[in-house]
């Protein structure tokens, strides 16, 4: 019983954000009181709260969100997006590849390759490899080093 409510809460949660969102994104511009908004940035604030609710709320696993939200990024407010989206007044586009890069940080992509090596290593056992090398009591360090080498 805990877990129909709980589905039926994350559908009611899921209900709202979708309603905001889609009222935020169909509102005239001059109903944000910025000055020069274009709806390119219409829709970026609106996704942006979206994003954020939806991260908030956590109705659907915060991975799924941020793929989600890239996706619609790349096809509503890029220059490679859906053809109605990009008519004439709808404000400067994105750049599809700063929307990608954005996602695709060398940091991010840094600590993900470490993480995957590790996965890797431990998955064939040379964790434990290294592991027993290094607490063995051999004075010299060079089985150590041909592994890593190698």
């Amino acid at each position: 019983m805990g877990t129909d409510k709980l589905s039926i809460k994350n559908m009611i949660a899921l209900g709202i954000v979708l309603a905001l969102t889609i009222f935020l994104w169909a509102v005239p511009t001059s109903f944000f009181g910025i000055e020069g908004l274009t709806p390119v940035m219409q829709r970026t604030i609106a996704i942006f709260v979206f994003t954020a609710l939806m991260w908030i709320i956590e109705v659907i696993p915060t991975w799924t969100t941020s793929v989600l939200s890239m996706v619609i990024m790349l096809l509503t407010i890029s220059n490679k997006g859906i053809g109605f989206m990009m008519y004439e007044g709808a404000g400067t586009l994105v750049d599809y590849k700063s929307i990608m890069a954005a996602f695709a940080d060398p940091v991010i992509m840094l600590f993900l390759g470490g993480f995957v090596l590790a996965i890797a290593a431990s998955k064939v056992g040379l964790d434990v490899i290294l592991a027993i090398l290094q607490a063995s009591s051999t004075p010299s360090r060079w089985p150590l080093w041909a592994l890593l080498s190698a």
